[in-house]
């Protein structure tokens, strides 16, 4: 049988070794926390974009198949648009923290929700079909909500619109995370 050496490690050698080792779980550590938060900038970021490239389709999709359109404001944050579809429906946009009664006397809803609202009326009888947000507040992560600019959708003419999403985070609505001005033409309108 073999024998174990009594000597073992003096105390210089463990308080190394233990010294070591604290720097390599400070390092690691620090690591952590700068990759949590490179991470956490580049979610953020990455669920901005899909929110907007989402915000700009809904709105660009209803806007193209527009057969007739007015664009209304009762102020310069209260912009709205209505087009009428072949569908025989009018649609208005509106931003939701506004309130919508307000805005369209038609209206029985009104929205403290943040994001991009649309609310369709029969034409004929101009009561509410429906009145919902152009994103779901599901696909609105991380305190993000999207909104159209104070500028609302402009007509240009010929069929051609003009608006600008701008996309949040959470209260400070000075500066927006993205942003994208879109530019639409109807294939109804002549």
């Amino acid at each position: 049988m073999k024998k174990w050496s009594q000597k073992g490690a003096s105390l210089a050698e463990t308080l190394v070794t233990v010294l070591i080792l604290s720097i390599a779980v400070a390092a690691a550590a620090g690591g952590a926390t700068v990759a949590y938060n490179v991470y956490k900038q580049v979610r953020e970021k990455a669920d901005a974009e899909t929110l907007l490239s989402t915000s700009v389709l809904a709105v660009s999709g209803e806007l193209y198949e527009a057969a007739d359109v007015t664009v209304e404001g009762t102020s310069s944050s209260t912009e709205t648009a209505s087009q009428t579809e072949t569908t025989g429906k009018v649609a208005y946009f509106y931003n939701g923290d506004l309130n919508y009664n307000e805005v369209i006397a038609n209206s029985t809803n009104s929205s403290s929700e943040k994001g991009i609202y649309h609310q369709y009326l029969d034409v004929d009888t101009g009561k509410e079909v429906s009145n919902d947000p152009v994103v779901a507040d599901k696909t609105q992560p991380l305190d993000l909500y999207a909104q159209l600019s104070s500028d609302g959708i402009e007509y240009l003419g010929n069929g051609r619109f003009r608006f600008t999403i701008q996309v949040f985070k959470g209260t400070d609505s000075s500066k927006p995370v993205d942003q994208q001005t879109v530019y639409v033409r109807s294939t109804l309108m002549k």
